[in-house]
């Protein structure tokens, strides 16, 4: 007869990360692994008086009495392994029934710790209440609230808890976006989540290493700031979200002897199931910094972790910072503070005032600033409107707050680069408010870039705008935007090799950036490098097919080719949404070919620009296409007496080059005052 029996009993079980693959890379090194992990394991369940019961592939279950000496075994098991710095093991723990029948185990007890120990962090030691409530009295052991879970063919949620110190990891931003809410949680248990990561992120503030000590050299001068984890359960925080990882680029940019990727570029990396070595590589970085954002009134909470994946995975840094929201700016130095120190970078004299303490500043200002750059972003008239107020707002709740006025800056360039109004109509109220945020803090590098640009496309002063363009980029080198408006600055006067230097700059730091790649197509263009213009913009439209810079450079590159049918098609394509301008498109090629069709929608351009504003620029470039001088000559005139912020282009641009020997076109070129 077999005999069954039940127990009361800690279950622990353990397995290897990552033992597949490492047994696909190198068989004999994981069988090795393998057999260190048994000889580690063994020696220490006997000494904490467990039971070892099985090996299954690279897991081993075990049980003990004492649910005390499971966890103190657990925790020498992970000294251990880290020590020698060759593989990871996981970790879980439960206490709970089990039955034993010719000496196997089953039941829930061995269900559950195989489920924890499967959602567990490399490295970690994750465990169930139930073992919580054994060890309550024992203050030697650590611990922190994970999430409410439901685990695989186990029928109630279980509470999960994450064993801390002796350098056990955090519970890492990757591992919390597969236990939120929307990744497998039951909608009655989300009102969980809330107070499990206030107290996770209040309580938590752990500095750990992970598998190998950083020397003096860590080896690294490049790192990606990833898109933050949103905690608060609030889709309408994504702002407050997204602000805070393009405010921690922005510190850690600062630092002129590391290489910062751009927002823009970590942007396709969002939940991303790729692993940490993946994107490291497609972003050619040495590390990656992950974590995670609550707020809650103005408390505003940030998990970091500092990871350098290569040679092998190794967590530098991993702590939470809580602060309130006036203080969010130091918050921010104060992260940037301690990466640079975890991997030994040296602040330059120069760069040390940059993160020193500031004043505090008014929440209720901050999150309105924040409000409004998410709505600039999206550059259309509606969010432009909606921008300018929340700017407003921001400065109203704090007249000295440099970075609303800014703002408000940036709206008036945002509408005259769009061509949404004249230029002059914008630009002497927006340099009103770039001047108060100079006068506030002139350290800050966006006030310096905004003034170039206003400077660069609708003032014409070259000087000015290069000097301001300089300012902006030694405070942070890493400004890809700056860069990249400076490289076209560069080609615009003419000088292109200077130019396409800082374009290189701007993609190494922004590599996916559509803009950036665009604002690069125009500058082959302006060096006539027509085929390598064509190859760019093309692929950008296989990815992008709406991407509107792209369409309208095209549209000069095959002109310039003298692609006029690829040229025609693509005027239509870049019209697609307009009715009247296709109409009259199609209308002056049944009658005059490609240039009949050019001189047709210049036409109906002229007559729409009697009710709303088209910019002259547009119709005097579309008329130099279509071969009409004298109109080309006299659009020309108006777009710069409008300060046109696309005039400075008729230096280089080489549509106009069959009008360099027109005296009247010349004249106009004089007008602009370029640099010898």
């Amino acid at each position: 007869m077999i005999e069954e029996k039940h127990l009361l009993a800690a279950i622990m079980f353990t397995d290897i990360a990552g033992y597949t693959a490492l047994m696909g890379e190198n068989e004999d090194r994981a069988l090795q692994i393998l057999r260190k992990n048994r000889s580690i394991q063994k020696a220490l369940i006997k000494k904490y008086e467990g039971l070892w019961l099985k090996e299954m592939g690279d897991g081993i279950l075990a049980r003990f009495d004492s649910v005390l000496n499971a966890l103190l075994c657990a925790q020498e098991i992970q000294k251990q392994i880290h020590e020698s710095d060759e593989y990871k093991v996981r970790i879980g723990i439960h206490l709970g029934e089990i039955a034993i029948e010719n000496e196997d185990v089953f039941g829930d007890g061995v269900n559950i710790a195989s489920r924890l120990e499967s959602i567990a962090d490399p490295g970690g030691i994750y465990v169930s209440a139930s073992v919580i409530g054994a060890i309550r009295s024992h203050a030697e052991i650590s611990y922190v609230p994970v999430a409410t879970v439901e685990l695989k063919n186990v029928g109630y949620p279980i509470e999960v808890f994450a064993i801390q110190g002796m350098e056990l990891p955090v519970p890492s931003g990757k591992r919390l976006r597969k236990l939120i809410p929307g990744t497998g949680w039951k909608s009655k248990y989300r009102k969980i989540l809330l107070p499990v990561f206030i107290i996770l992120i209040s309580a938590v503030i752990w500095l750990f290493r992970m598998f190998v000590f950083p020397s003096a050299d860590s080896g690294i001068s490049s790192l990606a700031v990833l898109p933050l984890t949103n905690l608060t359960g609030d889709q309408q925080q994504e702002y407050f979200v997204a602000g805070m990882q393009d405010a921690l680029i922005t510190e850690l940019s600062k630092i002129g002897s590391l290489r910062i990727i751009s927002r823009q570029s970590t942007l396709r990396f969002r939940e991303s199931t790729l692993s940490m070595g993946e994107i490291a590589k497609q972003l050619r970085v040495d590390a990656v910094v992950e974590g995670s954002v609550y707020k809650t009134g103005n408390n505003v909470s940030i998990q970091i972790q500092l990871i350098k994946p290569q040679p092998v995975e190794t967590h530098l840094l991993g702590t939470s910072y809580d602060r309130e929201l006036s203080d969010v700016i130091n918050l921010h130095r104060e992260i940037t503070r301690d990466i640079a120190g975890k991997i030994h970078v040296k602040l330059t004299p120069g760069e040390i005032p940059l993160f020193q303490d500031s004043e505090p500043v008014n929440p209720e200002a901050y999150e309105a600033y924040l409000k409004g750059t998410f709505h600039w972003n999206k550059l259309t008239r509606e969010d432009l409107g909606i921008a300018e107020d929340y700017f407003k707002l921001a400065v109203e709740l704090d007249p000295d707050y440099a970075l609303g006025y800014v703002g408000l800056s940036r709206v008036g360039l945002g509408r005259g680069q769009m061509g949404y109004v004249p230029w002059l109509d914008m630009a002497n109220n927006s340099v009103k408010y770039l001047d108060k945020a100079m006068e506030l803090d002139s350290t800050l590098a966006e006030v310096h870039f905004h003034s170039a640009g206003f400077n660069m496309w609708g003032f014409w002063q070259w000087e000015k705008a290069e000097q301001e363009f300089e300012k902006a980029i030694n405070i942070n080198p890493n400004y890809a935007l700056a860069l990249t408006y400076y490289s076209q600055f560069l080609c615009w006067m003419n000088r292109a090799e200077e130019g396409l230097e800082h374009m290189a700059k701007a993609l190494d730091l922004d590599p996916y950036n559509t803009l950036y790649k665009e604002i690069y197509g125009m500058n082959l263009l302006f060096t006539k490098r027509y085929q390598e213009a064509r190859e760019l913009l093309e692929g950008i439209l296989e990815v992008n097919p709406e991407s509107r810079i792209s369409q309208t450079t095209l549209r000069s590159v095959y002109h310039m080719e003298k692609k006029y049918n690829e040229a025609y098609a693509m005027w239509k394509r870049t019209f697609s949404d307009d009715p009247q301008a296709l109409h009259a498109l199609d209308l002056g090629f049944q009658n005059g070919g490609y240039s009949g069709a050019l001189q047709s929608l210049a036409e109906m351009l002229i007559e729409r620009s009697k009710t709303i504003f088209i910019t002259p620029w547009q119709i005097g470039t579309i008329y130099t296409r279509a071969g009409m001088k004298k109109e080309a000559i006299e659009w020309l005139e108006k777009a710069y007496h409008v300060h046109d912020p696309n005039m400075p282009a008729i230096y280089v641009d080489p549509i106009f080059e069959y009008l360099r020997d027109e005296p009247a076109f010349m004249e106009l070129v004089e007008k602009m005052n370029f640099p010898d």
